[in-house]
């Protein structure tokens, strides 16, 4: 799964660094540019991801129903993509840090980032694929 959003993503972010080299480098297109395709991305991982939840219990092609039975909450995933970049971007700060703390930092927070997505995911399984209320 990781291997074919790298291929999704590859294209995109070869526009990305043609637009900044077009416009002398603008940090600003770049950023905007990078959280656009971000958010993309962050969507189609929850989609294909939701199906991990699936694979995990035995469910019977779990990518394809994880994928039918998220087709009809964008807006959902839509905020959860947001958030994610927003988390993701203060989550990265840690790497700034120097020396041993930030190696510390910078691992807790990828920890951090990979427990949320993996209770993302199964949450987002349980409600829209099982139709499980949330509480």
């Amino acid at each position: 799964m990781s291997l074919g959003i790298m291929l999704i993503v590859f294209m995109p972010m070869i526009l990305i660094v043609a637009l900044t080299s077009a416009l002398n480098g603008s940090i600003y297109v770049t950023m905007l540019a990078s959280l656009i395709i971000g958010i993309a991305v962050a969507i189609i991982g929850l989609r294909l991801g939701t199906g991990l939840a699936g694979a995990a219990i035995g469910a019977a092609k779990p990518l394809t129903t994880g994928w039918k039975g998220t087709e009809s909450c964008l807006g959902t995933l839509l905020l959860l993509a947001v958030f994610s970049q927003i988390l993701q971007t203060i989550l990265n700060l840690a790497s700034q840090i120097p020396g041993l703390v930030g190696l510390v930092a910078t691992l807790l927070a990828a920890w951090l980032g990979t427990l949320l997505s993996l209770s993302i995911i199964t949450t987002l399984w349980g409600h829209f694929v099982e139709g499980r209320a949330l509480r």
